[in-house]
């Protein structure tokens, strides 16, 4: 009879299991260890026996689905010796199982976790040299695994990814339906058809597609609070001494180094910004738990930590918004009642005594592998394998440790959208929405595939089938009310709407614009994206049935319904293409707009800059920027001479063009933190007084009345 073959992970060094072996949790949601009993219903491993190569008996697996616990679907899944490809060991399963079954199973005990107090002896070793505790300490450890995109494309980052072709030869067989029943196992939902706006083209081991972020940003979240839950059962089994002040929480950066290095570069900032509002999710759902249930969730946890998280792991650019989410966290763990112990970069069992005269119980997550048990490889080649090396952490093996106690945890982060108000505790975004909306500073649009590459047939057939013939839309106005006179186009509508395209557009595929609440730019039922095309480079707006092109300094309207004799789009001119680009002014994202500006006019101004404060008033006259005389005689502008990027100090407010020179950032002159407002008002007391952009709205608002738009503007046809 065929068996399943089960190796001794290469870190695995016990000789014995410690006296309170059954003080340790398996902790796995209900509706996961559904789904794996579900799974092996009729197969032949039921019933079956195997060797245990930890406790070296021959066991055998229950003979009804029914009857499996999570510590079984640890012992199938995490059966490999080690494993640093992400390539899956399927022979290990002697055909007893499928491909696609198998990688389930892995996908499925990503949702699951061990934890338990462990023995530590010392700390470092990877990236940093190795230490001995005097004293062993006393730490939480949770083993749990990271998303990943490595070797096999049904590693678990699969189910946020969405191939350009689905047919592709390179693609395992039955991979979409791997992917929706896996995501559906391990999340409890059904996997969206296709995208969401916030998406980005990426290459995955050579095949191209698209990563959702916003999904990315939900696992995330949902992988936080297992975490997390964990670590709170754990604390109440801890006697804290006089001293001990409570838990400091270290939530590891797992998925982000090894297991994204099949990803192309490109993804990788906005993928670690989608793992911070992952958290930021997680943690405004604690606080809106009712008062008893969220003191019941934090247990003894004092402080919370990001280890490496204030940074891109290759010193790529931060994106946009990423320090503002980093300070909203801050802010939440503040409301929480817990202290913010920031994004430190020393060893995960790094003590932390004598923190603001406070003493903690250090807690951690091990960034664990879902094909091999705690310790991987072992040795001290990755942060696993470090951990494993140095503390006793075999007793988080379910094959090893028996006597671990089943715990069900979260299968998701608590929802925050119709949760009530509780003392003091405010959530100032929804599950839904992946924009930061307390932040004032430039909301990047969230990406799309754009659809004349990835998707155009189906997006267009989509979008334009529900739109009559005789439905007006963004380029093809209502004929009611409207004038017949020729209104010339503002040259400073024209170039604030370039500025606005030229700085805002992705540098890969298309995106919808969004509001700061989070909500898309929609009109008439079509959401207008933005991007850079794939084909000409241009960047530009688009909808089903025009896109409106920077070309060579000038706006170019074209008409995707009509084509000329070359079988290209054809041009746009005259009244049509003016109200184009005015009723495009109108839907921008004003607070978008100001700030995207005042990166241009940043942009302007970095020539001349230098380290002394110039009056901004006189680079501005210098380079032709037409300032209103409300513009403050105080602000100044400087060269930072570290960063090699300008900035405008107006009040006590430093406006700063970051390295990517597509953004800003901005930090107080004295030190102290800056609210929302804060930045809004230092933004604002510029941009308001920035003359074309000034004109601009005021052509704009003359437009709207003339025109006798409805509130809601005409929408795209």
């Amino acid at each position: 009879m065929p068996q399943v073959k089960i190796e001794a992970v290469q870190a695995f060094k016990a000789n014995s299991l410690p006296k309170n072996a059954n003080q340790f949790h398996l902790n796995c949601p209900d509706e996961v260890l559904k789904n794996f009993k579900t799974l092996l219903t009729g197969s032949s491993i039921l019933g079956s026996k195997f060797y245990n190569p930890y406790t070296k008996k021959t066991e055998r697996f229950p003979k009804k689905a029914e009857e499996l616990t999570g510590r079984h679907l640890q012992m199938l899944a995490r059966n490999e010796s080690s494993n640093v490809t992400g390539a899956m060991i399927t022979n290990l399963y002697e055909r007893m199982l499928s491909d696609n079954q198998i990688a389930q199973l892995r996908a499925l005990v990503k949702a699951t976790n061990t934890a338990g107090i462990v023995t530590v002896h010392a700390y470092g070793g990877y990236y940093s040299k190795n230490k001995k505790f005097p004293i062993p300490q006393q730490m939480i450890v949770v083993d749990q695994a990271g998303l990943q995109w490595q070797a096999d494309f049904r590693n678990t980052g699969g189910m946020l990814f969405y191939p350009k072709d689905p047919n592709d030869k390179h693609l395992p067989a039955g991979y979409a339906a791997w992917q929706r029943d896996s995501f559906k196992a391990i999340y409890g939902s059904d996997r969206p058809i296709s995208p969401s706006g916030n998406s980005n083209v990426v290459h995955w081991n050579g095949i191209e597609g698209v990563l959702d972020f916003d999904l990315v940003s939900n696992a995330i979240a949902a992988e936080f609070i297992q975490a997390w839950s964990a670590v709170a059962a754990q604390s109440n089994q801890l006697k804290l001494t006089a001293n001990e002040t409570g838990v400091a929480f270290k939530f590891l950066k797992a998925g982000m180094g090894f297991f994204a290095s099949g990803l192309s570069t490109n993804v990788k900032p906005d993928l670690e910004h989608a793992r911070l509002k992952g958290i930021l999710k997680a943690l405004q759902g604690i606080a809106a738990l009712p008062e008893a249930e969220r003191q019941a969730a934090i247990g003894k946890i004092k402080r919370l930590e990001l280890p490496f998280s204030g940074s891109i792991q290759g010193n790529l650019p931060k994106p946009l918004g990423f320090d503002d989410t980093l300070t909203q966290i801050g802010e939440i763990v503040g409301k929480l009642g817990l202290e913010w112990g920031g994004t430190p970069s020393d060893d995960a069992f790094a003590p932390r005594q004598n923190i603001n005269n406070k003493n903690y119980v250090v807690a951690c997550t091990n960034c664990g592998d879902p094909h091999a048990m705690t310790g991987n490889e072992g040795g001290y080649s990755s942060v696993d394998a470090a951990m494993a090396s140095n503390a006793s952490l075999d007793v988080l093996n379910a094959a090893y440790n028996p006597h671990m106690q089943l715990r069900t945890i979260p299968l998701s982060a608590p929802p925050i959208k119709n949760a009530a108000p509780h003392a003091e505790i405010t959530s100032s975004i929804s599950l839904e929405k992946a924009p930061d909306e307390s932040s004032n500073e430039i909301i990047e649009p969230q990406l799309i595939p754009e659809s004349s590459a990835l998707n155009k047939a189906t997006a267009a057939s989509s979008q334009t089938s529900s739109t009559s013939s005789s439905s007006h839309g963004f380029f093809n106005p209502p004929q009611t009310g409207r004038h017949e006179s020729v209104m010339p186009l503002s040259p400073h509508v024209a170039e604030v709407v370039k500025i606005f395209i030229t700085n805002a557009a992705p540098q890969l595929g298309w995106a919808r614009l969004l509001e700061l609440d989070g909500s898309f730019v929609k009109l008439d039922d079509h959401y207008i994206e933005i991007g850079t095309s794939n084909t000409s480079g241009n960047k530009g707006l688009a909808t089903p049935s025009y896109e409106l092109d920077v070309v060579d300094s000038a706006l170019v309207l074209l008409d995707k319904k009509n084509k000329d004799l070359a079988g290209q789009w054809q041009e746009v001119s005259g009244q049509d293409k003016t109200e184009a680009v005015y009723k495009i002014m109108t839907k921008l994202p004003k607070e978008s707009v100001h700030a995207y500006f005042l990166v241009h006019v940043l942009q302007q101004l970095k020539g001349i800059a230098d380290k002394s404060p110039t009056p901004l008033v006189n680079a501005m006259e210098t380079m032709d920027i037409f300032a209103d005389p409300g513009m403050p005689a105080d602000a100044s502008i400087s060269l930072n001479p570290k960063s090699q990027q300008p900035f405008i100090k107006v009040g006590n407010v430093k406006i700063e063009l970051t390295a990517s020179g597509r953004d800003l950032k901005m930090e107080s002159v004295d030190g102290k933190a800056l609210s929302p407002a804060d930045k809004h008002k230092a933004v604002h007391e510029i941009s308001d007084n920035l003359m074309v952009l000034k004109e601009a709205f005021s052509a704009v608002k003359f437009f709207e009345s003339e025109n006798e738009l409805p509130a809601t503007g005409p929408g795209f046809g």
